[in-house]
């Protein structure tokens, strides 16, 4: 299908541009301003696949693996660019967040890419309520698991890495406390639109149940922060296992649960 064509140069370029920036982050010199141009190319041509899915299929990346991740990579994508076009001073950060981008792009061919049918509790608005916050955060926490990994490295030698990334500490708190409110306002959304489709706010199933730990591991990122001694290896941890919990909430919980939440994302 051409759709899959596109979509396939698209990821390649994701996987290319990564494999260049660490390349260049490993030689002691930084990423060229060029791997932003890569990055964007890829994303225009996915963005061209998802629309060709769209208008065939009449619904958007809501409701198989394949289409969650292939949306999610997508939003992922733009907020790391914005990131990249933005905050140059910090793109050492950007470039040590790039694995995740390459890692679904690795991921996403080897799902089944049939075609799907929007079941009839996504006709709604809350759908893209949901959708959206879900991605603000899952984009806020991986940017700021890229900042804190560069400090990582940046601490352990100042050749990895730019040294403006060390400085990054107000932009890894507000990228935080970013990813904890558009969490909280995406179990919030959720819920209302659980009421409408199932009768009920909240039911304990194991989507809303690894959701809700979500949001208290990224509390707890944050807390980790405040609390414990200066030094970016507690945060490290901290915030990837918060991106951990995160990523296995969003792209493994919702197609291994018989739960009727499958596939919201």
């Amino acid at each position: 299908m051409p759709e899959l064509i596109i979509l396939s140069l698209g990821l390649a370029l994701y996987i290319f541009a990564t494999l260049v920036a660490l390349v260049f982050i490993s030689s002691s010199r930084s990423a060229p301003p060029w791997i932003g141009a890569l990055v964007g190319l890829g994303w225009i041509l996915h963005s061209l696949s998802l629309l060709m899915r769209w208008l065939v299929l009449g619904h958007g990346p809501f409701v198989t693996l394949f289409e969650v991740l292939s949306g999610n990579l997508w939003s992922l994508v733009l907020a790391w660019l914005v990131a990249w076009c933005a905050c140059p001073r910090f793109r050492g950060g950007w470039v040590a967040a790039m694995p995740v981008l390459a890692l679904m792009g690795v991921w996403i061919p080897t799902t089944p890419a049939e075609g799907s049918v929007l079941p009839a509790t996504f006709y709604t608005p809350w759908l893209y309520v949901h959708s959206l916050t879900g991605r603000v955060f899952l984009a806020a926490l991986m940017l700021a698991l890229g900042l804190v990994l560069a400090q990582w490295l940046s601490a352990r030698s100042d050749r990895l890495v730019p040294l403006s990334v060390v400085q990054g500490e107000r932009a890894v708190d507000a990228l935080l406390l970013m990813a904890l409110l558009f969490d909280g306002l995406m179990l919030v959304s959720g819920a209302i639109w659980a009421e409408n489709a199932w009768g009920q706010y909240w039911g304990w199933d194991p989507l809303e149940v690894w959701a809700l730990i979500t949001w208290l591991m990224v509390g707890l990122a944050i807390h980790v922060r405040l609390v414990v001694p200066s030094g970016p290896g507690w945060s490290l941890m901290a915030v990837a296992a918060a991106f951990a919990v995160a990523f296995v909430t969003f792209f493994g919980v919702p197609f291994l649960s018989m739960a009727p939440h499958m596939g919201v994302f």
